[in-house]
């Protein structure tokens, strides 16, 4: 997209750590964090957490 960690963290109210960790995989989405996604990416903060639950159902198996 061309942003950097930075401006991603500052767009959806977190710290760029927590965006680098993130954005690298290693936090999953919870309720709070798909709130902040849904608005940044226009889609719904459902969407978010099905996508989350979908990725434990196939990386847990």
């Amino acid at each position: 997209m061309g942003a950097s960690t930075l401006d991603f963290a500052h767009a959806i109210g977190v710290s760029q750590d927590f965006a680098e960790c993130f954005l690298a995989g290693d936090h999953d989405v919870d309720p709070d964090l798909a709130q902040r996604l849904g608005p940044f990416c226009h889609t719904s903060q459902r969407l978010w957490l099905e996508l989350q639950h979908k990725h434990r159902s196939v990386t847990w198996s």
